[in-house]
């Protein structure tokens, strides 16, 4: 379908949304002992269908007034102590057959009003989430009992719902807040195939719940539940489409169940609504509960997500370099082996999903534009592809070095590297300068790769990982050397408008791109510490850490993940925040050895997002040190 097409069949489905949604923010459904809805249907009012239809809404375009009418309603049903009920409080179900505030409900409505604004919430706010956390764990850190009752209540309310913890989690995550034993009991349930709840009438919603933003090591598994799953309405249908992209399943299965939900969207915009939660067993059977309303925004996140992440690429900022991926996805289309040509694309989605992709292949054009040189466009376009081809075949080789499941695309990895080493060959080929910069910066990063290998990777088991000494990171040498490819063609745009070697332009440049590299490696690791730990990867970051810990020599996850947590965010946030702006200053500073030669403002486009991240984490540290000390 063309986009045009599908964002005129995303604005019916909003604009159906927007019909049922009363004054006050909230949305009516239907309970029934059918869960297709239509046996003896009585309607009635929640707060997990506002926030169901809200959170679905995060990403769409054109939904803010939705959004914000339901955020109105949630903050109206929300308790002194921030939590919600089930049921809309001033319903008559509320008073005919109440439940308990419950943490299911709450932290799916929490995670939606979160996504909404995240500056909804004060400090205080966040303390009494502490505190409701807290009410309901079974043991410090999880797991967590759904009901918010006391700890003497009858049975029933005093149950473990994977479902529940899954949301309690997922809100976490969104404040990077990671807790082992709740990733544990999700990893579990999946490995056991034990993903039921008495309040979800099948397995599609938890799936879907889980895969929001997985943080386990059962990715390869929970994509054969997803593959193996047999939605058969536009409802879970929905479900298992998002979650398919979230995790980047097969294609082929996304594209089928896509072409599926088109069809299925009636003349008023809406998809027709199925149960998604199960409301309560009277006479010993269950009933329903759901809405046209939140079948609809979960067909419309599905279709979404889809058309950004396997249709059409947001189009970027610059899009000079947008030749450059044409041109790979032709050469990737004439593969003779569907095969091979599968394995490839796989690998064109991955990098052009990434959040970098604009830095990566524009840097050709980057670095022509702040010096002022006119190239033909099919060098600057080569250089661009260059590393397009660079990046994808590394991208592979990192996983691969990193002990993921990856090795099955190794073929496309090394279809991407002849690649990249034809077109270096072929776009200066009588530039003897760049060829051997180009060999260089190719012994260097493996270089660094061998080094890391050697030095980073230790003696891991499931919950325990060994160490002798800490890797040296104090030059961090090592940081910059592992991502040289990207400076290939950076340094290229000198080399062809006819730039030596040791020219003070290439040096200057080499410098800035130094910097550049070790400030982008650190603000990775800042993120990725803990599940690189997990993997037996000591990263910049973690060596920091470690470091505070001297009489540490193997770490047990379970017992010191809390304890490495918290030094990160009382200590070494701090300590990566001020190297990642020494590293961007030292950038700015190389610069100036050729005030009149580079343009400072458009090379620092490459350092800004570096420093918001690097802020926005700082920023974050009193919140998850409040949240570490009180889980």
């Amino acid at each position: 379908m063309h986009p045009t097409n599908l964002n005129q069949l995303i604005s019916r489905g909003l604009a159906f949304i927007a019909s049922s949604q009363p004054s006050d923010g909230g949305f009516q459904s239907v309970i029934s002992p059918d869960k297709s809805l239509r046996h003896k249907p009585v309607l009635c009012r929640t707060t997990l269908f506002a926030s169901l239809i809200m959170g679905s809404l995060t990403e769409i375009p054109g939904a803010a007034k939705i959004q914000q009418n339901a955020a109105g309603f949630l903050k109206q049903q929300l308790s002194p102590n921030l939590s919600l009920n089930y049921w809309d409080r001033t319903s008559s179900l509320y008073k005919s057959r109440p439940y308990p505030d419950d943490l299911d409900d709450t932290f799916i409505g929490l995670a939606a009003l979160w996504q909404y604004d995240k500056n909804f919430f004060s400090g205080a706010d966040y303390a009494s989430i502490v505190r409701l956390l807290t009410a309901g764990e079974v043991k410090t850190g999880g797991p967590y009992r759904t009901w918010l009752v006391n700890p003497g209540s009858s049975k029933e309310w005093n149950d473990v719902d994977i479902a529940v913890n899954t949301n309690v989690a997922y809100f976490l995550t969104l404040l990077d807040v990671n807790l082992p034993q709740l990733v544990e009991l999700i990893d579990n349930g999946i490995l056991s195939h034990q993903l039921t709840s008495p309040y979800y009438p099948n397995i599609y919603p938890i799936l879907y719940f889980i895969c929001r933003n997985y943080r386990g090591s059962c990715s390869k598994e929970l994509l054969k539940l997803l593959a193996d799953s047999r939605p058969n309405n536009s409802h879970d249908i929905a479900l298992i489409l998002s979650s398919l992209i979230r995790l980047k399943g097969n294609p082929g299965l996304s594209e089928k169940l896509f072409n599926r939900l088109l069809t299925q969207q009636q003349a008023d915009g809406s998809w027709d609504g199925h149960s998604f939660c199960v409301d309560s067993i009277i006479d010993k059977a269950p009933y329903y509960n759901g809405s046209a309303a939140a079948t609809t925004a979960l067909c419309l996140e599905a279709l979404y997500a889809y058309q950004q992440t396997c249709i059409t690429k947001p189009i970027p900022k610059l899009a000079a370099y947008q030749p450059a991926i044409n041109n790979v996805t032709i050469k990737l289309g004439r593969l003779p082996n569907a095969e091979l040509r599968d394995n490839c694309n796989d690998i064109l989605g991955r990098v052009l999903n990434g959040e970098n992709d604009e830095q990566v292949l524009g840097l050709a054009w980057v670095v022509a534009n702040a010096c002022g040189l006119k190239l033909e466009p099919y060098i600057l376009n080569n250089f661009s592809q260059i590393s397009l081809w660079g990046w994808m075949a590394y991208t592979i080789y990192d996983s691969i070095l990193d002990k993921s499941s990856d090795t099955n695309l190794l073929p496309g990895a090394n279809v991407c590297l002849r690649n990249l080493t034809s077109l270096i060959i072929n776009t200066l080929p009588n530039n003897q300068d760049f060829q051997n910069e180009t060999t260089t910066i190719m012994d260097r990063l493996d270089a660094a790769n061998a080094w890391e290998m050697t030095h980073c990777r230790n003696i891991f088991t499931k919950s325990n990982l060994k160490y002798n000494t800490l890797p040296d990171y104090s030059d961090n040498w090592q940081l910059a050397d592992r991502s040289l490819g990207h400076t290939i063609a950076a340094l290229g745009v000198l080399y062809a408008a006819g730039f030596e070697s040791n020219s003070v332009q290439m040096v200057t440049l080499r410098n800035f791109c130094k910097h550049y590299l070790i400030a982008r490696q650190l603000n990775d690791d800042a993120h990725d510490w803990e599940d690189d730990l997990q993997a037996g990867h000591i990263n910049a970051a973690a060596v920091i850490i470690l470091s505070k810990k001297p009489k540490l020599k193997q770490i047990e996850f379970k017992r010191h993940s809390a304890m490495l947590r918290g030094t990160f965010w009382n200590e070494t946030i701090i300590n990566m925040h001020d190297l990642i702006f020494q590293h961007t200053a030292a950038a700015r500073s190389a610069l100036l050895i050729c005030p009149n030669f580079f343009n400072a403002q458009v090379m620092d486009d490459l350092l800004l997002p570096l420093e918001n991240s690097a802020s926005a984490a700082l920023k974050q540290r009193s919140l998850a040190k409040d949240f570490i000390k009180s889980i």
